[in-house]
């Protein structure tokens, strides 16, 4: 799940009261490359009787194109790396959405670069990219598909992120378990096919996202299940949930312990 710290839109306390309130039995605040919820949340889940670990999910680069890899249960004395890794993955992002704004700027007369750079969009919703909501608030669209047809049509790629290959060999060597965030993301309706599976094996992925709100289906559940059962891959499940600035609610798809073992890989 997502909170403020990233592109939710509730901050570490508000989802640990929805987590409370949605009876979770485990959960985890992943956001995009911080950890700066974590601590909070893990504090009040844990006091609620709730499992909980220390997540992150990186923005990688695979081939240009952004892949998202969660990180779970750092060791304490890896922290301050996770979180400057973390830190390479905003700073790549940050100059993209310079570079959109920029390029849109052209296009767009209302926006300008100077201006998104002191823009603050609290007051219009929390949650969601700082850059779409900027331009949203100066109508030149108003919601992301439509902002994505726009950044799409400029070009621009992820390669200014880490590599995926990259980011599992810093996950591996902190001593954390790496998981394959929502494959399905990138092939909606569909499932990942096995060469991409397979090169991110040999790169040292711990484990997949089998069950989430991209891949809720029973036949891609059963693909990714059986890859990983296949090469000894932890199975994971998550809502992708960031609060109400989206649809996706917390702890949905439902997922328990029968039909995943990230709890028993993850000792919690």
């Amino acid at each position: 799940m997502h909170t403020v710290a990233s592109d939710g839109a509730l901050y570490a306390g508000e989802m640990a009261d929805a987590c409370i309130d949605e009876g979770l039995g485990a959960a985890c605040v992943a956001d995009h490359d911080t950890l700066a919820s974590t601590w909070e949340f893990i504090s009040a889940v844990k006091a609620a009787g709730i499992a909980a670990v220390s997540a992150v999910e990186y923005s990688t680069s695979f081939e240009g194109r952004e892949l998202h890899i969660l990180a779970y249960r750092f060791p304490e004395e890896k922290l301050a790396a996770a979180e400057e890794f973390g830190a390479r993955c905003r700073r790549a992002k940050d100059e993209k959405d310079r570079r959109i704004i920029q390029m849109l700027s052209e296009r767009f007369s209302g926006l300008s670069l100077d201006e998104y750079d002191g823009f603050t969009y609290e007051k219009y919703l929390r949650g969601g990219n700082r850059a779409a909501k900027y331009v949203y608030s100066k109508g030149v669209c108003s919601k992301y598909s439509e902002y994505r047809i726009l950044k799409n049509s400029l070009g621009l790629d992820d390669s200014l992120l880490p590599t995926t290959e990259e980011a599992l060999a810093f996950i591996r060597d902190a001593g954390a378990v790496s998981v394959l965030a929502h494959p399905s993301y990138y092939f909606r309706n569909g499932v990942m096919d096995r060469q991409m599976l397979q090169r991110l094996l040999k790169w040292g992925i711990m484990g997949i996202e089998c069950l989430s709100p991209y891949n809720p289906g029973k036949e891609q559940y059963e693909y990714y299940r059986a890859f990983c059962r296949r090469h000894d891959l932890a199975v994971s499940a998550g809502s992708d949930s960031h609060g109400p600035v989206m649809s996706r609610r917390i702890g949905v798809p439902y997922a328990d312990d029968t039909m995943c073992d990230i709890l028993e890989r993850l000792e919690i």
